[in-house]
């Protein structure tokens, strides 16, 4: 790759990582860095009034009560709005944008999220009601007081749990907790690399589940315009379009032009941020209720609970090798905790985006993937950091260096054997992705 197309050339005496070597005007930089950025909880507007979230203390439960009176007689409380307002006015669920079908060309199933759950909650930190009031505070402590009664249910909290003979379902609709059965790759090819391999290497691994801490936790201000009936929502997001999108469809079922969604300065996200969160839905419900707009700012254990996370699977591969080290084939099975509901694109994070970077950067003729995604008692999984690509890198880059141990082979000796070399670009993966471009032997030489 050439250093105009790398992004790293020199102009006019500087070096830098992305963009091109012209001038350009950089908008940003003076307000973020003299403290005048426009992040979300620094905005107010004339006459809003303050929300805070009940949420559920438990993973897998039927919701018996929620018993809104002492919350009402609260100082400064406006409202207390439960699944039950929303259902009197036809509030819809936040589904996933993306669906795949699987195996046999069975649907993925879609675990869309409620803005409210109206008879069980499904992970730590669910929203189960929103409470309005005048201050931040108030309306914190009114949250405190509303009183919600559970029945306890057996929770899944992970994909080995959740798989489980016994395991409680989570979606009556799911059977065995999988939502998505899928598959990709030339099987046949695989079953007879292996059939002539000479060494086999296999690995199993734990991609453990992270939550996400942006600088900036999720906030929003929603209003409502009584005479256009048209809802406003300023929040963090990383795609306006989207949350527009689904909340005006399939939550309000309103046009588009009825919803309008304004993103300012973002304090990272990560993929986080692309998710239309049910508590942004609520806030818009709120204000239109209240009559008044409606602020909210998420607490770090809030964010911590609710946050779509990343990351959480069971990674299963088999490489196979001949006599001299040369990759001959790779088979990898995956299983994906994908949380309690399906989120925006979570069915990409979890199949296709591994899919495309199983063959890194390395021949390997025949590929094959077997992905579950699985269903489970947590906050849904989201995109993060690689969404899902980095979990092919590690799962065969352990694989390479398993194979090197146990063939007795230099690990850098066994990469450099089966790189792919520079004079096959534009080069065609088994998995489907073309490499235009590659230098690989000589980056590892050079480090």
């Amino acid at each position: 790759m050439s250093a105009q197309r790398s992004g790293t050339q020199k102009a006019d005496g500087a070096g830098f990582r992305f963009g091109s070597g012209r001038h350009t005007i950089r908008s940003e930089d003076l307000p973020l860095v003299t403290g005048q950025g426009k992040f979300t909880d620094d905005l107010d507007i004339a006459g809003q009034v303050h929300a805070a979230f009940v949420r559920a203390t438990v993973a897998h439960a039927i919701i018996r009560k929620v018993d809104v009176a002492a919350a009402m007689r609260m100082p400064g409380v406006v409202a207390v709005i439960t699944s039950r307002d929303l259902a009197a006015d036809n509030i819809g669920g936040i589904p996933p944008v993306v669906s795949f079908n699987g195996r046999d060309g069975k649907p993925m199933f879609r675990a869309t999220m409620p803005v409210l759950p109206a008879e069980r909650v499904r992970y730590v930190g669910e929203a189960v009601a929103i409470v309005i009031a005048e201050t931040a505070h108030q309306a914190q402590d009114a949250a405190e007081a509303v009183d919600v009664q559970f029945d306890q249910l057996v929770a899944a909290p992970n994909v080995e749990r959740a798989m489980a003979k016994d395991a409680l379902a989570i979606w009556s609709d799911a059977p065995g907790n999988i939502a998505l059965d899928w598959e990709d790759g030339d099987a046949v090819a695989v079953d007879a690399a292996f059939a002539r391999a000479a060494h086999i290497e296999r690995v199993k691994l734990i991609d453990t589940r992270l939550a996400p801490s942006a600088m900036e936790p999720r906030a929003a201000i929603a209003s409502f315009d009584v005479q256009a009936q048209r809802y406003t929502l300023v929040a963090p997001t990383q795609g306006v379009a989207v949350v527009r999108k689904v909340l005006a469809e399939n939550v309000f079922n309103v046009p588009l032009s009825q919803v309008r969604i304004l993103t300012h300065d973002v304090g990272g996200g990560f993929g986080m941020k692309v998710q239309t969160y049910s508590e942004y839905a609520a806030l818009l419900y709120a204000a239109r209720r209240v009559g008044r707009p409606v602020k909210w700012c998420a607490s770090r254990l809030e964010s911590f609970l609710t946050d779509t996370h990343g990351r959480d699977g069971v990674l299963e591969g088999e490489l196979a090798l001949d006599a001299a080290g040369k990759f001959l084939g790779l088979r990898v099975r995956t299983f994906v905790g994908t949380g309690a509901y399906t989120s925006t694109y979570v069915a990409i994070v979890a199949t296709t985006n591994t899919k495309n970077c199983l063959s890194s950067v390395y021949v390997i003729p025949a590929i094959h993937i077997d992905v579950k995604m699985v269903l489970t008692n947590t906050v849904p999984l989201g995109p993060y950091r690689g969404a899902g690509r980095p979990e092919a890198i590690y799962l065969i880059e352990r694989l390479v260096d398993k194979a090197a141990q146990a063939m007795n082979i230099d690990r850098a000796e066994l990469r450099l054997r089966n790189f792919i070399p520079s004079s096959a670009m534009p080069y065609k993966t088994p998995n489907g992705p073309i490499y235009d471009s590659g230098e690989f032997h000589g980056i590892l030489e050079k480090a």
